[in-house]
């Protein structure tokens, strides 16, 4: 416990030196180049990813983290110092109760923030050595072509991918994700989802019965929102004979079928996302121009529904994609170019939240 906190507090420090010598060279740029300012950057994200790798190797367990904000600008730097309690890969917890400040990874991989539309993050049920792999999809229409896959961290953050695979159907929309090395999203088809497996490379798609062209509030053709928790997959959508409320279903991974089908109280065009964290449907809407706020869970073991309000700050004005990931617990958006993830906490069963 000692040698970890030790290890976190000189990370935090490296990272702090290192901010302020991006500080140095932002105003000093006639005596600096570009390559030198974008190397401490890289380094910056290095030791980022660093911290990230000590919390995921701690189970359940109370102890102190640091929370890291890298503004926009990277010109400062917080390091805040708070208790959290951390489940790893356990759903022995009371639900999400509190979110992190955006932590801002770097523009994406095209380097272009017209590139408004897309997703990132981790394999949700990783294969045996990819338990390290990113990826990302996006482009400047709702319409991503293709995607790509990097072995780790660093080398997303470096823009060095290991495949960029074209598309056979296109997207749609941008609440895609991968689990167990296969890639799953919505097609052009008003009624279409689709799957590429990543080992095989062989697509399958499927229509979904009812589904309709009805979108989230932030951006237009988010028809279908898949999600991955601790349990399984699930598909997000509405339907037009509801007009407009929002379903879950439970999706077979292996056969591709709908098992299950759930219907909210949620209007999903009152919601700018959603996403499932041990059973539990959570829903997100746009609060004012800086905050986002959970507002509704739906566990879809129980079928019980409860209005909640959770904020937490959005790093930009939108965004196309917010998912969660078991295998670290939290959450990842694409904010207008942008990569974003944020940490959770939950709380205990018997007792309310650690905060």
């Amino acid at each position: 416990m000692e040698n970890y906190q030790v290890k976190v507090t000189e990370y935090a420090e490296k990272i702090a030196e290192l901010t302020a010598t991006i500080e140095s060279l932002e105003k000093s740029r006639g005596d600096h180049n570009e390559a030198e300012l974008e190397e401490v950057k890289v380094e910056i994200k290095l030791v980022e990813a660093l911290i990230n790798e000590l919390q995921a190797s701690m189970k359940k367990f109370m102890y102190m983290v640091p929370e890291v904000h890298l503004p926009f600008s990277c010109n400062s730097l917080l390091v805040q110092w708070i208790p959290l309690t951390f489940f790893s890969g356990s759903c022995e917890h009371g639900g999400i109760i509190k979110v992190s400040k955006p932590i801002v990874s770097q523009l994406n991989a095209q380097l272009s923030s017209s590139y408004i539309y897309g997703g990132w993050g981790k394999d949700s049920k990783p294969l045996a050595g990819r338990e390290s792999m990113y990826w990302f999809a996006g482009s400047s229409s709702t319409s991503v072509s293709s995607i790509k896959l990097y072995s780790d961290y660093k080398n997303l953050i470096l823009r060095k991918y290991f495949l960029d695979q074209w598309l056979n159907y296109h997207t749609s929309g941008n609440n895609y994700i991968i689990r167990a090395n296969t890639l799953y999203y919505d097609t052009n088809s008003r009624f279409g989802v689709a799957k590429l497996n990543f080992t095989s490379m062989i697509y399958e798609t499927k229509d979904i019965p009812g589904a309709g062209p009805i979108s989230y509030s932030l951006y237009p053709n988010q028809y279908f929102d898949f999600a991955a928790d601790e349990s399984g997959l699930w598909l997000i959508y509405a339907t037009e004979e509801s007009k407009g409320m929002l379903f879950v279903a439970k999706i077979n991974e292996e056969s591709f079928e709908v098992e299950e089908q759930i219907q909210t109280s949620v209007y999903k065009p009152s919601a700018s996302n959603a996403f499932v964290v041990c059973g539990v449907l959570y829903v997100v809407r746009t609060v004012d121009i800086t905050t986002e706020e959970i507002f509704y869970t739906f566990d879809l073991k129980t079928k019980q529904e409860s209005y909640i309000s959770i904020p937490f700050e959005r790093f930009l004005d939108k965004y196309s994609s917010l998912d969660y990931n078991p295998t670290d617990q939290k959450l990842y958006m694409y904010s207008e170019g942008y990569y974003v993830n944020y940490q959770v906490w939950f709380g205990n069963n018997t007792a309310e939240a650690t905060v």
